[in-house]
């Protein structure tokens, strides 16, 4: 019998229930395994001498993974590197065939490519993104210079999207 911790970054809740999924599935397999979100495990601390497994998993939002995440895994880095772990990414752009591997997934490539902490394994997960739940949840900070598609960044692609929706007041005539 394996002892796995299930640790998990979520925006909207969406990778919490993809978390509690693998944490239901590792004790249905006969497993041991605690499930525990990265803020709570910030606060309350983690006994890591209890887990022979670790898996960690994070949604994309605007093309990123969570600042606190990314620091979280980093600060550990060296007790995670000790351990088997896994990591998983969950993004709408896994929804693709060519796109649902940590290979083909660019997000999910960069943050392995270029983040301190390498998982000895990594899968990605189709997700969506709740974008009314989410927005208040948004860290100006972490996205205000994003680029998208268009070649805009975030707070243009905003401002446009606004005054579609005639979200934006109109200024007085002079």
């Amino acid at each position: 019998m394996k002892s796995v911790l299930v640790l998990y970054h979520s925006n909207s809740g969406h990778t919490a229930r993809i978390a509690r999924r693998i944490w239901e599935t590792v004790i249905a397999e006969g497993n041991q395994a605690d499930l525990m979100c990265v803020m709570e495990a910030d606060r309350e601390g983690i006994d890591w001498n209890k887990y022979d497994l670790v898996i960690v998993g994070a949604p994309v939002f605007y093309g990123k993974f969570s600042r606190q995440l990314v620091a979280f895994v980093n600060r550990f880095k060296s007790v995670l590197d000790a351990k088997a772990t896994s990591f998983f990414s969950v993004s709408v752009v896994a929804r693709t065939p060519a796109k649902c591997t940590p290979e083909g997934n660019v997000y999910t490539r960069k943050f392995l490519q270029g983040n301190p902490w390498k998982p000895k394994d990594a899968h990605c997960f189709a997700g969506k993104v709740d974008y009314p739940l989410a927005r208040h949840q948004d860290d100006p900070d972490d996205h205000e210079d994003d680029e998208g598609p268009d070649g805009a960044d975030r707070h243009h692609r905003l401002h446009r999207l606004e005054g579609r929706r005639g979200l934006r007041p109109s200024l007085p005539d002079a």
